[in-house]
């Protein structure tokens, strides 16, 4: 509950709500700062939601170039969660999200090539108990035909989704992966894998495209908003594992 508080207030929109709201309680002793906390916590708002601003955020993280061809020494594939259906009841199986799905299908289209081993990572639980992991492995043998050797689903951060995938991998002799995962998220999975002892090749996918001038690029948009919660959800990730040392 307490991460989940801390997340609100740090990351957009509920930042600037909070500085707005900061603003707000300052408008009667300092009068001149509270106007300006109230009106900078607007403008913030603003930009976050315009896709140009949005586009430029992810792309600070987008530096890993996509993987060409199956390396050979890798011995395994890690696919790592992102989102889950919270209510599905028209699926039996398969209960991902939009950034799962997408993460699947990049591993299995490498999975196809290298016929090497998958591990889905992701310890996300549904309200019935349903583990990200299973989600994971459920969709990528109905939809993708590939089936997941192991399912790591205890892990709740991508530290855990190191630490946890070393200790079923370790056992088997695996020290070299290739890591999927999005683009904007790979620099932070790439290290925390590499802090396990893994030899890692990345294999991002769905990159976001660059910033482009256009009328459209500062119409305000909820995606844009959204696409900088990603944004800003990753760097406050890096700079907390940096000073934790994960």
């Amino acid at each position: 509950m307490i991460k989940a508080l801390l997340l609100t207030f740090l990351l957009p929109p509920g930042a600037f709500l909070a500085l707005w709201m900061l603003g707000w309680l300052m408008r009667h002793g300092w009068p001149r700062l509270g106007k300006t906390l109230r009106v900078s916590a607007v403008l913030l708002l603003l930009a976050a939601s315009l896709p140009y601003v949005a586009s430029a955020a992810l792309g600070t993280l987008q530096h890993i170039e996509p993987l060409a061809e199956v390396p050979a020494e890798a011995q395994a594939i890690v696919v790592l969660g992102g989102d889950f259906l919270p209510y599905a009841p028209e699926y039996a199986e398969g209960r991902v999200g939009p950034l799962s799905l997408q993460r699947l299908r990049h591993g299995a289209t490498w999975a196809r090539a290298s016929k090497l081993p998958v591990l889905v990572s992701s310890g996300v639980v549904r309200y019935d108990g349903l583990t990200g992991a299973r989600a994971m492995a459920e969709c990528l043998e109905q939809d993708f035909g590939v089936r997941a050797r192991w399912q790591e689903g205890a892990s709740g951060t991508t530290a855990d989704n190191a630490r946890l995938s070393r200790a079923m991998l370790e056992p088997e002799g695996i020290e070299s992966i290739i890591l999927v995962t999005h683009a904007w998220h790979m620099p932070r999975a790439k290290a925390s894998f590499e802090r396990q002892g893994f030899r890692v090749f990345p294999a991002p996918t769905a990159y976001h495209p660059p910033p482009k001038l256009r009328f459209e690029s500062f119409l305000p948009s909820a995606s844009a908003l959204r696409d900088v919660y990603w944004a800003a959800h990753e760097w406050v990730g890096r700079g907390y594992y940096l000073l934790t040392g994960r």
